[in-house]
């Protein structure tokens, strides 16, 4: 009994030691993970601390932008007030000068009514006067005669007189622009004072204008027919008939007129937008090299400027050829035709080029259409002769010129 006592007793001081050393294993476990969890706490405290100044520094350079933008707001409505006050001047002097323009033509017609009058009275003595000598004359003769001697210089000189029809005419057409003009600024009925305040950005008729209304008839040449085949090169001949129409703020539409038909120069086209996609890369080339947000604001905006004024320009040339006012040269009419300009329009209305992901699309779209622009025109003989038959063919528009 004494023996399996003895055993019993060691097996029990066996595990006690067991135990005890699980306890400080567990004790030494649970510092090591709590020594651990503090360390990585401090980490993390850090790191957020770290990550808060950087947050803390970049809302700084964020307000000291929009600071500076402010600034740069302020400055541009001052500029933006002094020029329209400048713009509210000029025109007043404008109208000033209209309304000088029209007691000078009130006047001009009422001298030129006087000058009729005259010319009336001065043909009337001059009658009357070669009356009363073919009288004395005949007198003379039959009484005493005398055949008195009648040279050229005997008879009283009809003065040449001015054709005032032809100045009257002028100074019609000038009060008809003048009429218009002050249409145009008040409308068809008087509006109220308060919509007068606005009356200052009304169109004021172009001096170009008042002389194109004014130049004789004769003055205006009739258009040049197309040369006999063979007496003038081709190439030569079609750059005579190029025409311009300047898109407002977007650039312009280079087109071919003879007549009352037009068509549309694509390669021109085509070449405005490899400019604006040229300069868009190179502005996007800036944006990505600059970390100044004041900077990066204004590149954004020349991206946004460039890419409307080429949206513009594309609808403009668009809406041309969709109303048939500009037609399709018939060797490109299967690469470019009013369906893919109102598709470019789309590309250029739905993205957004300050991502190079919807600029790089725009670009990849416009390489194509100058891919297969150069296919058609390799012969480019052959092209210009087929636009040449193109405006000596059926009529390709309306009405001459562009509405």
């Amino acid at each position: 009994m004494s023996e399996s006592r003895e055993t019993e007793k060691e097996t029990s001081l066996i595990i006690q030691e067991i135990e005890n050393q699980l306890e400080r294993l567990l004790a030494k476990k649970k510092d090591e993970i709590h020594d651990e969890l503090a360390a990585r706490i401090r980490e993390e405290e850090e790191a957020a601390r770290l990550r808060m100044v950087g947050v803390q520094k970049d809302v700084d350079q964020e307000r000291e932008s929009l600071r500076e933008f402010q600034a740069m707001v302020v400055e541009a409505e001052s500029e933006r007030q002094t020029a329209l006050d400048g713009i509210q001047v000029g025109f007043s002097r404008a109208l000033d000068f209209q309304s000088q323009i029209e007691g000078l033509v009130r006047r001009s017609v009422e001298e030129i009514g006087k000058i009729r009058e005259l010319q009336q009275k001065v043909e009337s003595l001059r009658l009357r006067t070669s009356e009363r000598a073919t009288f004395l004359k005949n007198d003379l003769k039959e009484r005493f005669g005398i055949v008195a001697a009648t040279g050229r210089g005997g008879e009283l000189r009809q003065e040449a007189a001015p054709d005032l029809d032809i100045e009257l005419e002028k100074l019609k057409k000038i009060r008809t622009l003048l009429a218009s003009a002050t249409e145009s600024r008040l409308g068809p009925e008087n509006p109220p004072a308060s919509e007068r305040e606005d009356a200052w950005q009304a169109r004021i008729p172009e001096i170009q204008e008042l002389i194109q209304s004014v130049k004789p008839a004769e003055d205006l040449m009739p258009e040049e027919p197309l040369p006999e085949p063979g007496a003038e090169d081709p190439a030569a001949t079609l750059e005579r008939l190029r025409r311009i129409e300047l898109v407002s703020g977007s650039g312009e539409i280079s087109y071919y007129q003879l007549g009352d038909r037009a068509v549309l120069d694509a390669g021109k086209l085509l070449d405005a937008l490899d400019r604006a996609v040229e300069i868009a890369r190179k502005l996007t080339g800036k944006l990505l090299g600059t970390e100044s947000p004041k900077d990066r604001f204004f590149i954004k905006q020349e991206l946004v400027n460039g890419q409307e004024g080429l949206r513009n320009l594309v609808l403009r040339a668009a809406n041309l050829c969709e109303k048939g006012s500009l037609g399709i040269p018939s060797g490109i009419v299967d690469v470019i035709d009013a369906r893919v300009l109102r598709g470019l329009f789309e590309l250029l209305s739905t993205g957004n080029w300050a991502n190079a992901d919807d600029l790089d699309a725009f670009a990849r779209e416009a390489e194509a259409l100058r891919e297969a622009f150069q296919d058609r025109t390799v012969s480019f003989d052959r092209y210009v002769l087929s636009v040449l038959d193109d405006l000596g063919g059926p009529r390709s528009v309306e009405r001459p010129g562009l509405p």
